[in-house]
C-alpha cells in the first residue's frame, strides 16, 4: 500500500515545467493514516489531500491556469475537517542552460479558500471563507524529452478567512514563511 501512495504522489507531482504552446496538466495526492496505541487508550486519525493543476504555457517562459486542493482530515475521537481552494496561477520559468536540462520557475498563484471543522463533542460545524495567496519557487531538472523532476523548498504564503453562519466575528489571518521548512520532490512530463 505505501508504495501505491509513493507512486501516486510521484506520478501526480504538483509542479509542472511545460514547453510554448503545450497544456499542463497534474497535482499532488496525500494519503495519511496513524494509529496511536497508548498504555489506556488507541487513537486513529485519517487524512486525505487532493490538489490538481491545468494550465497553458503562452510564451517561452510564462505559464497560466487554475489549481484546486480538496482536503479531508478525521480523528476518530474528536474533529472532521475538510478544506477546499481554487485559485488561478501563474508561472514564470527560466533555463540555467542552453540545453534546458536545468530551470527555475516561480508560481505566483491566488484564490478562494473555505475550512469547514465539524466538532465532535458539540456536533458543531465552524465554517471560514476568504481568500488566499502563495509564491512557490522550485527547479526543473530535464531527465529526457521533457520527463524531469521538479524540486520546491517551501515558499511564501498569505490566507485571511472570516468566519461564516455564527455570530460571533472570529477572523483567521496567516502570513507563512517556509523556506527549508518542507521539501517537495515530483516527476512531470510535458505533452
Amino acid at each position: 500500500m505505501r508504495t501505491l501512495i509513493i507512486i501516486c504522489v510521484i506520478f501526480f507531482s504538483k509542479n509542472i515545467f511545460a514547453q510554448k504552446g503545450t497544456f499542463l496538466v497534474g497535482g499532488n495526492v496525500n494519503y495519511t493514516y496513524n494509529k496511536i496505541k497508548t498504555a489506556n487508550q488507541e487513537s486513529l486519525s485519517r487524512s486525505f489531500e487532493f490538489a490538481p493543476v491545468v494550465g497553458y504555457q503562452f510564451s517561452k517562459n510564462m505559464t497560466a491556469g487554475v489549481k484546486s486542493l480538496f482536503a479531508y482530515s478525521k480523528d476518530e475521537n474528536s474533529d472532521v475537517i475538510s478544506s477546499n481552494r481554487i485559485g488561478g496561477f501563474i508561472r514564470y520559468a527560466k533555463s540555467l542552460d542552453k540545453k534546458g536540462m536545468f530551470a527555475i520557475y516561480g508560481d505566483l498563484e491566488a484564490g478562494y479558500k473555505t475550512n469547514k471543522t465539524n466538532y465532535a463533542i458539540s456536533d458543531t460545524d465552524v465554517i471560514f471563507e476568504g481568500g488566499y495567496a502563495e509564491f512557490i519557487p522550485a527547479i526543473f531538472i530535464n531527465l529526457k524529452n521533457g520527463f524531469g523532476l521538479n524540486f520546491n523548498i517551501g515558499g511564501i504564503s498569505y490566507e485571511h478567512l472570516e468566519n461564516k453562519g455564527t455570530n460571533i466575528e472570529n477572523n483567521i489571518n496567516n502570513f507563512s514563511i517556509d523556506f527549508g521548512k518542507t521539501l517537495s520532490i515530483g516527476i512531470s512530463k510535458n505533452f
